[in-house]
């Protein structure tokens, strides 16, 4: 069936297959809906969890993991350990992070947009130190045309065992990374994701945001469609769209609109048990009808993927 799924995809691509795709994603049920506060502009972009407790990366502070501590309506970040490195640092003069999953040592592994790599973060509360632990796949993706869009770079991780992770590469085009082997030797193989079976609104293009990992299986934000999607391996090899769900009306509901609404504004993936959650970056819009509110929010759904 998945085979099956990525060749009937091979005949719809871009524009087209938003047009006569007849697969349409159920609805998730929203169960609970967070404010997220932090440190001055805290733009929220990568959500993990470990043990029940969820941790975020910004893209304003580069140093720095937070734990969320959920307090009724509330999900308040505050900074669980801050960490020197990577070296070398990315040329551009900060990482601006933008994916954190839970590393089986305690630790967490990051993506760094500007990093073009995945690092670890070794330790747990206090001071930290980061270092690389892929190589630079900033080549790897250009062969294949990724990385043509300023400040499109390395957007999501996903943890899929030793040495072995998942980068989405967020557009202009989308496509994915795949690192197996950690630093040397290192296999990576990459490929633009172009096509897509889910419609897409007007005026927006293909895009991923984060990676998630549960039970096995692999999920993607298609960010601009309001997605959680499948992604599955075809049989040669290849990562293509399997099954999905949307959140749109929860993100465009009355009460969480921001200001613009232009594009998507989810950043954050992670699924517990029987729980999808989604964190939606305000982008430093307000929210409407409420001037000077910033925050962003975490989105708790009902887990509907089938077993």
């Amino acid at each position: 069936m998945a085979h099956l799924a990525c060749v009937l995809l091979g005949f719809l691509s871009g524009a087209a297959a938003a047009a006569t795709a007849a697969d349409v994603a159920p609805e998730l049920e929203l169960t609970k809906a967070w404010s997220v506060e932090g440190p001055g502009r805290f733009d929220a972009s990568g959500i993990t969890a470990r043990d029940g407790v969820f941790y975020v990366v910004t893209d304003r502070h580069g140093d720095t993991v937070f734990r969320l501590a959920l307090e009724g309506g509330v999900a308040r970040a505050e900074p669980y350990l801050t960490f020197d490195g990577p070296k070398p640092y990315p040329w551009i003069g900060y990482t601006d992070l933008e994916g954190i999953v839970a590393a089986p040592d305690g630790g967490f592994f990051l993506a760094p947009e500007w990093g073009f790599a995945v690092c670890h973060v070794s330790g747990r509360a206090g001071r930290a130190t980061a270092h690389w632990v892929t190589p630079d796949l900033k080549a790897a993706g250009a062969a294949v045309g990724l990385f043509a869009t300023k400040d499109a770079f390395v957007e999501g991780i996903a943890y899929l065992g030793e040495g072995h992770f998942l980068i989405a590469c967020e557009r202009g085009p989308r496509g994915l990374i795949e690192i197996r082997g950690g630093l040397e030797p290192a296999r990576v193989d990459a490929q633009r994701l172009e096509r897509t079976r889910y419609a897409l609104p007007a005026g927006r293009t293909l895009d991923f945001s984060d990676l998630a990992v549960w039970r096995g299986r692999v999920f993607v934000l298609a960010r601009n469609q309001h997605l959680v999607v499948e992604l599955i391996r075809g049989e040669d090899g290849a990562w293509c769209e399997g099954d999905a769900w949307s959140y749109a009306a929860a993100e465009n509901a009355p009460e969480h609109r921001f200001t613009d609404m232009t594009y998507g504004q989810a950043e954050g993936l992670t699924i517990v048990d029987d729980t999808i959650y989604v964190l939606i970056d305000n982008n430093n819009f307000e929210r409407e009808g409420r001037p000077g509110d910033r925050r962003a929010w975490l989105f708790a759904f009902r887990n509907a993927i089938p077993r």
